[in-house]
């Protein structure tokens, strides 16, 4: 029988595996800021999935975990409203600017981030409990 971690962190990596093909493929992390950030995104998901089933013991870890949700929620805005420019295509751009933030872009934007949802909740629900124990909040 398959643990959590093993179950959540399969279904991230096959997320991940078929957003790489269909979206992805071809395209280097480093060539755009909004390919960047997507990476970061499913990477910080990953740390925070895996780390999400153990005890952070640890201050630092504490922390560090915090960090990683911060992280992985920065690198989700980035990617989600960073202006994309293509000197190629002037001309679809203006098409694109007449016609706003379209369905079928929303619709992928879903597709691609809707697992991620899942273990970033997790994570903020571990990080609201560690919070409570900082004293943070009353």
């Amino acid at each position: 029988m398959l643990t959590e971690i093993s179950w959540w962190g399969g279904l991230v990596f096959l997320w991940w595996a078929i957003t790489y093909r269909m979206v992805l493929h071809g395209r280097s992390p480093f060539t755009s800021v909004s390919i960047f950030a997507t990476y970061l995104v499913f990477a910080a998901v990953a740390v925070l999935l895996a780390l999400y089933f153990y005890p952070l013991t640890q201050i630092w870890l504490q922390y560090a975990y915090m960090g990683c949700l911060g992280l992985a929620v920065l690198a989700f805005l980035v990617a989600m409203f960073w202006p994309e420019t293509d000197e190629e295509d002037d001309e679809d751009e203006e098409e694109e600017e007449e016609s706003g933030y379209s369905g079928w872009t929303l619709v992928g934007n879903i597709v691609l981030y809707g697992p991620q949802v899942i273990p970033a909740l997790l994570a903020a629900s571990k990080c609201w409990e560690l919070a409570k124990g900082f004293h943070w909040i009353g």
